[in-house]
């Protein structure tokens, strides 16, 4: 058995609240749009990092700029 954590600890303040931190094609697009980091968008990145493992592929993955 194998366990990964694949989490960044971060500490939040208000200078580093619109920070992005991690890989940004695995990233929700709330953090994207700079909104509030939820419990939420570590579950939609947890589906596109198993999309990516199923798939090999994003499917965004062809876009240049994800900023």
């Amino acid at each position: 058995m194998h366990l990964i954590d694949f989490g960044l600890s971060v500490l939040n303040t208000k200078k580093q609240s619109n920070k992005i931190v991690g890989t940004h094609e695995f990233m929700s697009i709330n953090s994207h749009l700079k909104m509030p980091k939820t419990f939420q968008d570590d579950l939609i990145s947890l589906g596109y990092v198993l999309t990516y493992l199923i798939n090999k592929k994003l499917p965004w993955s062809h876009l240049s700029n994800l900023e």
